[in-house]
């Protein structure tokens, strides 16, 4: 079985990066993990020949830093990701995360991959009424 596992920030950092580390490290533990696809790791129990690394990250942070562009970064990443994507022979299944993944999951659906997105949090209606009903419980009112 291939199991692909793409996210467009830094593995095991803070963040999406150690949400990332976690979901990676049990698909490792179960011995069904192939590839990380990231634009840099940190060392972790799961082996360095399992990585690859977007070739532009401190480019693309540099200029997203500058810039306050997510959409330039992530559709970078995610256009790098799909040719790595494509250099692998049969996909079981693609992981990736909504906005680092529409191209990669495209590709890897044309080559018969089972695909799975995740995101980093609840849609933004629904997240809009959990955190209204939060604010009234503590009797602050906000208007969304």
């Amino acid at each position: 079985m291939v199991v692909i596992y793409s996210v467009g920030v830094p593995f095991n950092y803070s963040g999406l990066g150690n949400t990332a580390y976690h979901a990676a490290l049990g698909l490792y533990r179960e011995g069904i993990l192939t590839h990380i696809l990231t634009p840099d790791f940190r060392e972790c129990e799961i082996p360095k020949e399992k990585f690859s690394t977007f070739p532009l990250r401190k480019i693309t942070s540099k200029g997203h830093a500058r810039i306050r562009n997510y959409t330039i970064k992530d559709n970078l990443f995610d256009l790098w990701a799909s040719r790595k994507i494509q250099d692998f022979g049969k996909i079981n299944v693609f992981y990736g995360w909504s906005h680092h993944s529409l191209i990669s999951m495209r590709i890897a659906h044309k080559k018969g991959a089972i695909t799975f997105i995740d995101r980093q949090s609840a849609e933004i209606r629904f997240q809009r009424e959990i955190m209204g009903r939060e604010f009234k419980k503590v009797g602050v009112s906000v208007d969304f």
